[in-house]
C-alpha cells in the first residue's frame, strides 16, 4: 500500500500529540512521567525494570489513609484540586445538576463519590491511560512502516 508521506507524517503528528496529551495526564495524575520510548526498550536493560515499577508503583512511597484507603499524596492534591476547578466551573456558570445537588445535600452518597471517584482517579485512569499510550506507540510504529528513513 503506498501512501503520501505527508499523509503518513500528519498521522504521526496526530498520534504523537495524542501520546504527549495522555503523557501530561498520567504525570498530573500519578506524578511522574511514562516511559514510551520503543528504541530505550532495545538501548537499555533496565527499561524493562523501570517500565514495570512506573506500571507497579510502590503503595507505601508518601500514601496517606484517605477514608480508609492508601493514596499517594500527589494523587491527593491533583485529585483535590480537579475537584476544586470543577466546584468554580460549575459555580461561575451557576451550572446545578440535579444530581449533583442531591449527591452532595446527603452526607452518604458524598462519602461514597469520594471514596468511589478517588479509586477511579488512582487506580483506573492511569491504566486506561497507560493502554492508550501502548496502544498509540504501536499505531506510530506501524504507520512509519510507510516513510523511507524514518526516524523514532
Amino acid at each position: 500500500m503506498i501512501l503520501k508521506q505527508s499523509v503518513v507524517y500528519t498521522f504521526i503528528f496526530i498520534l504523537r500529540f495524542l501520546s504527549f496529551i495522555l503523557d501530561f495526564f498520567h504525570l498530573v495524575i500519578i506524578g511522574c512521567n511514562y516511559p514510551n520510548d520503543p528504541i530505550m526498550g532495545v538501548l537499555d536493560d533496565d527499561y524493562a525494570k523501570k517500565q514495570k515499577d512506573l506500571e507497579d508503583p510502590p503503595k507505601e512511597l508518601n500514601t496517606v489513609v484517605f477514608f480508609g484507603y492508601k493514596v499517594r499524596i500527589w494523587t491527593l492534591v491533583s485529585y483535590s484540586i480537579i475537584n476544586l476547578l470543577f466546584y468554580f466551573l460549575f459555580f461561575f456558570l451557576s451550572f446545578k445538576p440535579l444530581i449533583i445537588v442531591n449527591i452532595f445535600n446527603n452526607s452518604f452518597l458524598t462519602l461514597n463519590y469520594a471514596i468511589a471517584s478517588i479509586v477511579l482517579y488512582h487506580e483506573y485512569i492511569p491504566r486506561l491511560i497507560r493502554l492508550g499510550m501502548k496502544s498509540l506507540k504501536n499505531k506510530e510504529l506501524n504507520m512509519a512502516k510507510y516513510v523511507p528513513n524514518y526516524t523514532y
